[in-house]
């Protein structure tokens, strides 16, 4: 998935657990739940895109997941302690990418890096090759996300 849904949808985990240590926690774990979803991702690293367009692609969808939500919070009219839960989560909710885009730029040959790059993969239990399908499937979380925030 893309950064925005697991922005969103790690959002959403913040409207009911309070507690910050535990929602970090949870948070995390629920992005390779999320990740089992199947979905197509946009290509990063690849020989055929540069490393700027990379880091653009990268930038530009995390402005837009925490972008969004400010904006839900400031129409849910959130105090700081929303925002507070809904960054740490949002955070949390895409380091497990963070991880693996550092295991494999900076730590391409360490055994630990590889042992996590292996895990992370096969959490994307169904892949799909085709953008058209695999962008509803993202539209869909992102929806049903949004409406857990609005409604919790």
């Amino acid at each position: 998935m893309i950064a925005t849904i697991h922005i969103l949808t790690s959002v959403a985990l913040s409207r009911e657990v309070n507690n910050p240590y535990l929602l970090a926690v949870l948070a995390f774990v629920f992005h390779f739940f999320i990740d089992a979803i199947p979905h197509k991702d946009y290509r990063i690293f690849k020989k055929d895109i540069s490393v700027r367009k990379s880091f653009f692609m990268i930038s530009l969808d995390n402005l837009t997941g925490f972008f969004a939500i400010f904006i839900i919070g400031y129409f849910l009219n959130w105090n700081i302690f929303d925002y507070k839960l809904a960054l740490i989560s949002a955070f949390f909710g895409i380091l497990p990418d963070v991880f693996q885009t550092f295991a494999k730029i900076v730590f391409k040959e360490n055994k630990i890096a590889i042992f996590y790059r292996r895990l992370h993969k096969k959490t994307h239990i169904i892949k799909i090759n085709d953008w058209k399908y695999g962008f509803f499937q993202q539209i869909a979380v992102a929806v049903i996300a949004v409406i857990i925030i609005i409604w919790i």
